[in-house]
């Protein structure tokens, strides 16, 4: 399904190198139910724990210095899910209760408004899930009617989303809520970066100096670099044998770069699509080379899922699960996700599955 417009609110990446200070994360408060737990402070951006306290009576204080406002997230010991605080140089005030984090007030910051009325405005673009589970099962009956209506129908939405975001943004330009929004967005195609890359150009130069912002003008450049009518980035990685494989060694062929791994459910249920559609045109000078994301430790794992799947073609995998060295030159966050190449080693398309690499596979395989 292609929405225009895809986000995380949460989507954690690493960050590099050290910044100086230039404000102080001042947050404080009272959760009920976090009596004589530990209540832990965390960067959302970096995945990082900052701080934690042992509180008697659900009473917390942070004070940490930190280069700029910024979205942190507040845990309790052994409490599923959290508080979303997105801190400035002020003092924030939080109060809330453990039980689902539902009924959570927090003052005081002028960026956290502006997060919520982000949020506001992007829910619009998030299908229900009574639509997705329409649109899975039309896709399972090959009910394309069911399949555009939906399509044009969230695609409407987002483009409505879109034009809410950028006057607002417009009218907010230093929110420091941009730079974490554009770091964590996600997209398939050049056009949704090129929009993306629109909406960063409004910002002003202290957000754009932004660790986040920095991220995510890497990924876009990255995601440029990997379009259709690029070259594919050459790479070598060991089998399960240990035997070097190159994307070189397939140079004259179709080759499909395919990002999985055992653990991955969407992976797996794709699988039998990859395997019908490898035996219809493997001998047509049709190749896939699958690269793992398994976790370091869990050879096995992936071995049996190869075999388990009777994925016949050839795998590679450094066993590094997301610092995989190939996914992290190809810009991959989420799995499945692959590229389409060329026998000269031309990228002509990407995120094919199903159905989509079966149509481009009859378009230009002979």
């Amino acid at each position: 399904m292609k929405l225009f417009f895809l986000f995380l609110i949460i989507l954690m990446s690493g960050a590099k190198g050290v910044v100086k200070a230039q404000m102080e994360v001042r947050l404080s408060g009272k959760i009920q139910g976090a009596e004589h737990k530990y209540i832990y402070l965390r960067s959302a951006a970096q995945r990082t724990m900052i701080d934690s306290v042992l509180s008697s009576d659900g009473s917390f204080a942070f004070r940490r210095p930190f280069p700029n406002p910024d979205l942190f997230l507040i845990n309790v010991e052994n409490v599923k899910g959290g508080i979303q605080v997105f801190a400035d140089n002020n003092e924030v005030k939080i109060s809330g209760t453990t039980s689902g984090f539902q009924d959570v007030v927090i003052t005081g910051s002028r960026e956290n408004e502006i997060f919520l009325r982000y949020k506001q405005i992007m829910s619009g673009a998030s299908i229900t899930a009574d639509d997705m589970a329409k649109y899975q099962t039309a896709m399972g009956v090959k009910d394309s009617a069911t399949m555009k209506t939906i399509d044009a129908y969230y695609n409407r939405k987002t483009e409505e989303s879109f034009n809410k975001l950028i006057e607002y943004i417009k009218e907010h330009r230093d929110s420091y809520v941009w730079a974490y929004f554009l770091q964590n967005v996600r997209g398939f195609d050049p056009e949704f970066w090129q929009r993306q890359y629109s909406l960063y150009m409004l910002l002003d130069d202290k957000v754009k100096n932004t660790e986040n912002s920095k991220r995510f003008v890497a990924r876009y450049q990255k995601e440029m670099s990997l379009i259709e009518g690029k070259p594919a980035i050459p790479f070598s990685q060991p089998d399960p044998d240990g035997h070097i494989v190159s994307l070189s060694d397939f140079k004259g062929k179709y080759v499909l770069i395919d990002f999985w791994a055992s653990w991955c459910g969407p992976c797996r249920k794709e699988n039998p699509n990859l395997v019908k559609t490898y035996n219809k045109f493997k001998d047509k000078g049709f190749e896939i080379l699958s690269i793992s994301l398994d976790q370091p430790g869990k050879k096995s794992d992936w071995l049996k899922a190869i075999k388990t799947d009777q994925l016949t073609w050839t795998q590679v995998s450094d066993l590094k699960f997301w610092d995989n060295e190939i996914a992290k030159m190809y810009g991959v966050t989420s799995i499945p996700s692959n590229f389409l190449i060329n026998p000269n080693g031309v990228i002509i398309g990407k995120n094919l599955r199903g159905a989509s690499l079966t149509e481009k596979l009859q378009l230009v395989v002979k």
